[in-house]
C-alpha cells in the first residue's frame, strides 16, 4: 500500500487510492486528499451561493434540450427514486398539492360537456374500473389517459369517453401533457 501526506486542511498520511488523479505529479496523484477537495469545494459553494446558483441558472437555460434528456434518463432510471421524490414533495408541500389537486378536478369538470347523457357518464366509469381491474390483476399500475390533454399547449380536449384510454403508470407518464396528431 502506497501513501502520501496530505498538503490539505487534515494534513493525513493517507492511501494514495483516496487523492485524486493528477497526471503532472511523479506519483500520478495530486497533493490535497479528495475528502479536503469536497469540503474545500461545499464552504466554497456556501460562500458564494447566489453566484453559483446564477452560474447554474445560467448553463441550464443554455443547454435546455441536455438538461431535459438528463433529467428524462434519470427518471427512467430511477423510478423508485422519482416515486419517493414525488411523495416527499407531496409531504413538504401540502397546501400546493392540494391545490394542483383542486385544479385538475375543476379543470376536468369544466372540460366534462353537459350534453353527455347517462350512457356516456357510465362508459367514463367504465375506463376508470377498467384500469382498477388491470392494476389489480396484472400488478402493472395502469391508469385512464385523455388522448387529447385536457390543458394542453396546442390544444385542450374534452373529458369524454372517445377521448379515453387505458395505459400503464410508466406509458402515460412517457406521454405527460403531449398531444401528437397522426
Amino acid at each position: 500500500m502506497q501513501a502520501k501526506r496530505c498538503n490539505g486542511p487534515c494534513g493525513e498520511v493517507k492511501d494514495l487510492t483516496l487523492f485524486y488523479r493528477h497526471a503532472g505529479m511523479r506519483d500520478g496523484r495530486g497533493t490535497i486528499c479528495a475528502a479536503c477537495l469536497r469540503a474545500a469545494a461545499k464552504k466554497d459553494y456556501r460562500e458564494n451561493i447566489e453566484t453559483k446558483r446564477a452560474a447554474i441558472r445560467k448553463w441550464q437555460n443554455e443547454n435546455r434540450e441536455t438538461v431535459r434528456q438528463a433529467s428524462r434518463s434519470w427518471r427512467l432510471n430511477n423510478p423508485d427514486k422519482q416515486l419517493l421524490a414525488g411523495q416527499n414533495w407531496r409531504k413538504k408541500h401540502p397546501y400546493k398539492n392540494a391545490a394542483l389537486a383542486s385544479k385538475r378536478a375543476n379543470g376536468k369538470l369544466k372540460r366534462t360537456p353537459p350534453w353527455l347523457d347517462e350512457l356516456d357518464h357510465q362508459l367514463i366509469q367504465c375506463y376508470y374500473a377498467w384500469s382498477a381491474h388491470l392494476t389489480k390483476t396484472t400488478g402493472i399500475p395502469h391508469e385512464v389517459d385523455h388522448i387529447v390533454p385536457l390543458q394542453g399547449k396546442l390544444v385542450s380536449g374534452l373529458h369524454v369517453p372517445w377521448n379515453l384510454q387505458v395505459l400503464t403508470e410508466d406509458e402515460n407518464r412517457l406521454k405527460w401533457n403531449r398531444y401528437e396528431p397522426e
